[in-house]
């Protein structure tokens, strides 16, 4: 199973690997329970995978639920095997709303029969449950190779360590969410471009989450070598190189919404744009700056003679305001990676 590295695992004590239970628990308290055994011994009371679907709500993990239904949402591929989706939805003994999904694996190869559980209790720590559910069901290897490209759709990866699992892990994001997890106790990332971000620790004590940020542009393949080691191949990025302009009497930038990332244009003396760089990471150095404009069209604005350096790269414009030691001279220059 793939899993985010900050969710604790936990084992059953009569757990081996012929069958039993393993516990997947999230920083706010979710539960995932995967169940597996021997198919031969489960295949001699339930005789298809529908008829042993039906009866997911007698075997509920999680005891206390005094009312409910259950209803067939739809079917999954895993690792090649037709899975049933089902969804519980009931009332627990203290009143409280149960929403539990199941999805009901049997693989003939291995000779295991899967069933994946997840309970959500605590609403606010997920976006879209479902999906979140799908994602991890689908992440589970039960015989073959793993994977070793991503999904398509992804739209940022973060490269981090976990100091409670002593592994290093990327994390695939789209709109929705978290959608896939590689861990590894070594990763190797050749090549490509990446971005440094960072968020606070919520707690008594002070500490960062500090991340390497990457994107699907950079990324060719991921996968596993002979030792283990996780390997992200990164492609060559085709951008064509950008320089500044000769002469500009003042620039603009602002972030877009819809990347996060940031757009730095170039403007004459009549104000109109000459050149724009989009698509970049901003970071500015003693620079003074104002805002301009009006919502939608608002802007952080700079004067050319205020300017100390500006420089390109294929992943940031990092702009340097003019110390007040420096001649007034033009030592405006780009320097493109």
């Amino acid at each position: 199973m793939t899993v985010p590295a900050i969710w604790e695992v936990e084992y059953t004590p009569k757990v081996t690997m012929k069958g039993g239970q393993v516990v997947y628990l999230t920083p706010r308290g979710n539960v995932f329970i995967v169940s597996f055994g021997e198919l031969n011994e489960l295949a001699k009371q339930f005789g298809t995978l529908d008829e042993y679907g039906r009866s997911a709500t007698a075997r509920l993990p999680i005891t206390g639920y005094t009312s409910g239904k259950l209803s067939i949402s739809s079917e999954l591929q895993i690792c090649g095997h037709r899975a049933i989706l089902s969804n519980f939805q009931g009332n627990s003994r203290t009143g409280e709303f149960a929403d539990i999904w199941i999805a009901d694996l049997w693989c003939k190869e291995a000779n295991r029969h899967f069933s994946i559980y997840g309970e959500l209790g605590q609403r606010g720590e997920f976006s879209y449950f479902p999906r979140v559910f799908r994602t991890m069901a689908e992440s589970l290897i039960c015989h073959g190779p793993q994977v070793e490209s991503p999904r398509p759709g992804w739209q940022l990866a973060d490269v981090g360590f976990s100091p409670r699992s002593r592994l290093w892990f990327v994390q695939l994001f789209d709109q929705s969410g978290l959608t896939e997890t590689y861990q590894s106790r070594e990763i190797m990332l050749r090549g490509g471009t990446g971005v440094q971000y960072q968020w606070p620790q919520m707690g008594p004590r002070p500490m960062w989450h500090v991340r390497e940020r990457i994107f699907p542009r950079d990324v060719d393949k991921i996968s596993y070598d002979e030792q283990g080691t996780l390997v992200v191949e990164q492609a060559i990025d085709a951008r064509a190189k950008e320089n500044i302009p000769d002469s500009f009497d003042s620039i603009t930038y602002a972030y877009s919404l819809s990347t996060a990332r940031g757009f730095v244009e170039f403007r004459d003396r009549e104000n109109k744009v000459t050149k724009r760089i989009d698509d970049r990471w901003i970071a500015v150095e003693n620079l003074t700056h104002n805002t301009v404009g009006t919502f939608p069209d608002i802007r952080l604005k700079a004067k050319r003679e205020d300017i100390g350096s500006i420089v390109i790269t294929n992943t940031c414009v990092v702009i340097q305001g003019r110390m007040t030691t420096d001649r007034p001279d033009d030592s405006t220059r780009s320097m493109s990676q």
